[in-house]
Order: structure tokens, then C-alpha cells, then sequence
């Protein structure tokens, strides 16, 4: 069960992220032509090279390579930007984006980078790099670019202007590399050496350093402090004054490396981990798709009918804030301040756009910030259902009545079966028959922009101790009793009948049924969506519910519903309705 959307969710990353086959297009107004960049790196001889570090200073190095720069400058709204590349990464720093069109190689690529002035909507200068290792960022004043191959370090302002051009021959260096923010240092990690070879612009101030952990990529370099990743996602620093390393995160449970902290994810919340502080938030729901990280911020989505969701966690003034986009083709989303960058559009079309969204001032929520990964503490439902006396002409089955809530809130089909399970003998509780016999899944993924994830009809999407999971359809419920008794004699699915026809056939010969409508008979909407193993499109029913048909009489059903942890009635009319809507879904368990 999972109510209406009450979690309906809503990289480029601040250090920028690869996305395959991708060709930006503009959402330009009727009579003009998009602002349009290709990837038209030249090759170069030298372009073979170790996977984790270049060639020694002994050996023969290739030449510098020559970086066109065009300091044209273009007025053009970013959404009239078009990429046409296969892959792209973009940066920001302040109001300045750094938009690369990257064609890649094995280990090497070349590209055309473009500088964006979000504020004056104009492009600033365009530079043109052939094939190469490339590092590249932003500083306070420009760019850079490193190639690890010819060692060499090319530094401009945001005009163009080359500012430096050092070749480091005598280095060892793999690609991570990195310029300060203020643009007077560069560091190098060498993987055979483990160490950071740290110098000024000005040729002075030559280090060494050494590091805790190998180094996939560094993600900063401000105020003298390096900011880097290790190749096991550990998060943490190098201060280049001294050497010393401090650790932001080293959880492993943390994959996400972000400014300051490390992301994870449970079963139940999302894990924020941080200079030895473990802190844990609920999710909207067990789908969401973490597309960008900021400092203190997390921004995560969910395709729906309307559109695209998307949720922001600040944990800076402890917040939820959400924004409904009308795109479902979102990719990636580049979170800085009150707004989103927003990239969209298809892989396999190759129409991609981005646009700027700013994110609401109205809060969506308090973000709940915890100490532990329990699962949800939500003591009572959030809808008021009240208890029915059955008339005097009602014909009821007696059916132990088990509440949901608060150890099982989207548990309602393993909560309603251990009700029919404890009516036919069985010694079962709810957490033995979640753990043991009904099949659950929370794997959910995205490749090449489409959101995948397990059937309903095959798991339970989630864990039903967590706020933030779906539920199932009758095929799991009648799989775990047939793995809990063995003998499938005694489990039917009965979909297709009618709920009068359930009672005529097992109401009246004292038999309770398992039956799928909505919470309270509210109606159903249609919420968050994903492609599942068979290729189809699936879209969660929201409401969903799953109840015990116990009797009926002239003018009502009544059932033990889980929700309210009663015995509930609704009208004929309503409760087949809603049943209906839910596909009629229904399963009988007879006493062994």
C-alpha cells in the first residue's frame, strides 16, 4: 500500500558527470535557429595510454597540444543552446556554467568547451581541444584545462586569454588534477606513488604530499584545501600547507561523494555522513533517483503522470522543497542554490535540453533529520477511518483484526494475509512473513535516461516497514503463502470475480477473502512510473490498498482493514468500484 502520492518524489553534479550518446537541443521560439556546438576535437599521435597513470619523466612525452580558443562573444538563452556530441559535462561556479560537448575514446576524448553567463545570458568564449586525457574546472576568474599525456596545464581567464601554459615533465601523474579556485596552484595525483605533487602557478612552492587513499578525482581546491574522492567513494581532503588528510566519509554504505558529505540510502532513509556524523532522512519513496547533490543539498526525482518530481533535501534549514516538472525526460539536474539546472531529453532521440528552474520559497515539508535508521515511526494512519458495527442482517466472517501501523505502514497485503493465515490455524507473525516468504524488491536503476524497476506483479516494490515503498499485487501475496504452506491446493487467486461473487462463494461458507481496493474507498490516481523487466511502462496506482473481505449485507461489505485497524464498511457501489479499479484482484486461503 502506498498512499496518494504522500511520498511522490521528486548528476550533473558540482563536479560534473558523463552522460552517453547526448545532443542538446533548444526549445527555441517559432523562426530561429538554435545556437548549436559540436565535438570536432582533432586526434593526436599520442593517444595510447595506461589506464591509471602516464608516461615517467625517463620516457618520451607527448608534444603540448594546441587549444583553440574563440573569445567571440554570443548573446543566446541557455534553453536555445544545442549540443551535438555524444557525451557531455557541465560545471558551474557562481552564475558561470562550463559546458563541454565531449567525444570520447577508450581513455582519452576531445571536445569543445563553452563558458555561459547565466546572468547576462551570453556565451563567453568557446575553446576547441583535441583528442587528449583531459582534467578541466572552473576558478574564481576562468578555466583550465590539464592533459595528463603532454603533463601540461593550460590557464584562461573568462574572455579567453591565456593566463599559463607549464608543462610538469618531471611529474608522475594520472588524470585527477586539479587548479585552486583562485587560479595560482595545481596538484597532481600520482597513483604508483600515492602521493599529491602540489606547486604555485608562479613556479614556487613546490610539495609533496601524501594521501590516505588512492584518488579517482578531485572535486575542489579552495583556500588551500583539496577536496578528492577516493576509488572506494571514501570522501575526504588534503590541506596542501601540511599533508594533512581529513576524512568527510569513509561509510561504505555513502557511494555518493558531495561538497562536504557522503550520500547513502537504507531500506528505510537516506544517510548522511559527514566528519564522523551519521545522520539518516526519509525519502518520498523507494524510487527516487538521486540527480544532484550541492553543498548541503540533495535534489532526487520521480517520473509521474503530470511529469517529472523533483525533491529537494536542503539540510542546511532543514527543508523539503518540491518542484513539479512538466518534462518526463529528465537526466540529470546541476543543484546550486534556489535553483536547478535541468538537463532533459532523450538518448536515443539525441534531443536533450536545459533550462534554469528556479525552486520554490514554500516548503514542501520539514525535512525529519535523525539520529538512526529505524524504520518509519508514523504511530497512526493519516487518514481517520471509523470502525463499523455490522447491522443486525450482516453476514460476518470472525477474523482476527492485526493493525498496520506504526511497525508495517506500506505493509497492508502482508498485514491483511497473516489475517486470513491466523483465521485457518497458522502460528505467524507479520515480521516473520515479510522476512521469509514474501518476495520483495528495491532495485531500481536508470540507463541511458529510462528509469527501470521490478514488477509489482512479481515483488513487493520495497519493504513494508519503510514510509517510502509501494507494495504488491495479488501474484506475490499468493506466492508467499504458497512458499509459507506448501500446498497450493489451498491458495486460489480469484481475480475477475465480483465482490458479490466472492460473497456468494466463500462469504457465505464462512471463507474471508483477500481483496485490492483504495484507502477509505478514496478514488485512485495515478503517481509515479517506471519501465519494468518486460519492457512495459508501469505506473503505480496511488491509494492502493489491500483489505480482508469479512461480510456484506443489504447495502455494505465489511472488511478488516489494516489501515485502521478495525473492522471497516463501505457502500455496495463504492467498494465494487474501487475493487474494480484495482483490477478486481483477489485471493482465497482455505483452512489445511
Amino acid at each position: 500500500m502506498h498512499f496518494c502520492g504522500k511520498r511522490l518524489a521528486a548528476l550533473l553534479l558540482a563536479a560534473g558527470i558523463l552522460i552517453p550518446a547526448l545532443a542538446f537541443l533548444s526549445g527555441c521560439r517559432a523562426g530561429e535557429e538554435p545556437f548549436i556546438i559540436s565535438a570536432q576535437g582533432r586526434e593526436t599521435e599520442a593517444t595510447e595510454t595506461a589506464t591509471t597513470e602516464t608516461a615517467t619523466a625517463t620516457e618520451a612525452l607527448a608534444e603540448p597540444l594546441k587549444i583553440e580558443v574563440d573569445g567571440t562573444k554570443k548573446r543566446v538563452a541557455l534553453d536555445e543552446i544545442r549540443l551535438d556530441s555524444e557525451s557531455v559535462r557541465v560545471l558551474r561556479r557562481g552564475e558561470i556554467l562550463k559546458i563541454d560537448a565531449i567525444t570520447p575514446s577508450l581513455d582519452t576524448y576531445s571536445m569543445t568547451s563553452v563558458l555561459y553567463d547565466l546572468e547576462k545570458e551570453e556565451i563567453l568564449c568557446t575553446a576547441s581541444l583535441p583528442e587528449a586525457q583531459w582534467a578541466s574546472g572552473l576558478t574564481d576568474g576562468g578555466f583550465w584545462f590539464a592533459d595528463a599525456l603532454s603533463k601540461c596545464l593550460y590557464l584562461f581567464d573568462r574572455d579567453g586569454n591565456t593566463l599559463a601554459e607549464k608543462t610538469f615533465p618531471a611529474w608522475s601523474w594520472s588524470p585527477a588534477a586539479a587548479v585552486s579556485a583562485e587560479g595560482d596552484a595545481f596538484a597532481v595525483y600520482s597513483a604508483s606513488e600515492m602521493t599529491v605533487r602540489v606547486a604555485g602557478l608562479d613556479g614556487g612552492g613546490e610539495k609533496t604530499l601524501k594521501t590516505d587513499f588512492p584518488i579517482r578525482e578531485f572535486t575542489g581546491f579552495e583556500n588551500g584545501v583539496l577536496s578528492a574522492v577516493g576509488i572506494e567513494n571514501e570522501n575526504f581532503t588534503i590541506r596542501a600547507e601540511d599533508g594533512k588528510n581529513e576524512v568527510i566519509s569513509n561509510d561504505p554504505l555513502c557511494s555518493r561523494p558531495a561538497p562536504g558529505f557522503s550520500l547513502g540510502m537504507t531500506e528505510h532513509h537516506y544517510i548522511y555522513s559527514s566528519r564522523g556524523k551519521t545522520m539518516f532522512f526519509s525519502f518520498g519513496s523507494i524510487d527516487e533517483w538521486v540527480t544532484g547533490v550541492g553543498e548541503n543539498a540533495v535534489a532526487s526525482t520521480v517520473l509521474t503522470e503530470a511529469g517529472t518530481g523533483v525533491r529537494v533535501y536542503d539540510l542546511s534549514d532543514q527543508k523539503v522543497y518540491f518542484v513539479l516538472l512538466e518534462e518526463t525526460d529528465v537526466q540529470n539536474i546541476l543543484l546550486d542554490g534556489r535553483e536547478l539546472v535541468v538537463l532533459s531529453g532523450s538518448a536515443q532521440e539525441k534531443e536533450y535540453r536545459l533550462r534554469l528552474v528556479p525552486i520554490p520559497r514554500a516548503a514542501l515539508t520539514d525535512l525529519d533529520l535523525r539520529d538512526r535508521d529505524a524504520p518509519a515511526e508514523e504511530a497512526k494512519p493519516s487518514i481517520a477511518i471509523a470502525p463499523s458495527v455490522p447491522s443486525g442482517s450482516a453476514k460476518i466472517v470472525s477474523v482476527p483484526v492485526i493493525p498496520q501501523y506504526p511497525e508495517f505502514p506500506t505493509g497492508c497485503e502482508s498485514v491483511s494475509a497473516v489475517m486470513v493465515m491466523r483465521w485457518a490455524g497458522a502460528d505467524i507473525g507479520v515480521a516473520e512473513f515479510v522476512e521469509k516468504y514474501l518476495p520483495k524488491s528495491s532495485a531500481f536503476y536508470v540507463q541511458d535516461g529510462v528509469k527501470y524497476g521490478p514488477s509489482p506483479y512479481e515483488h513487493f516494490i520495497g519493504t513494508p516497514t519503510s514510509s517510502g515503498s509501494y507494495g504488491c499485487m495479488a501474484p506475490v501475496i499468493v506466492k508467499a503463502l504458497r512458499a509459507y504452506y506448501g500446498d497450493s491446493a489451498l491458495i486460489t487467486e480469484t481475480t475477475g470475480m465480483t465482490l458479490a461473487d466472492l460473497c456468494s462463494a466463500y462469504i457465505d461458507r464462512g471463507t474471508p477473502v483477500l481483496v485490492w481496493a483504495t484507502i477509505n474507498m478514496i478514488p485512485m490516481i495515478r503517481t509515479n512510473s517506471w519501465t519494468v523487466p518486460d519492457g512495459t511502462r508501469f505506473t503505480w496506482p496511488g491509494n492502493e490498498h489491500c483489505l480482508v473481505l469479512v461480510g456484506y449485507d443489504e447495502d455494505r461489505y465489511y472488511f478488516n482493514d489494516p489501515y485502521a485497524g478495525a473492522l471497516v464498511s463501505y457502500s455496495r457501489s463504492v467498494s465494487e468500484e474501487r475493487f474494480t479499479t484495482l483490477g478486481s484482484q483477489s485471493v482465497v486461503l482455505q483452512k489445511p
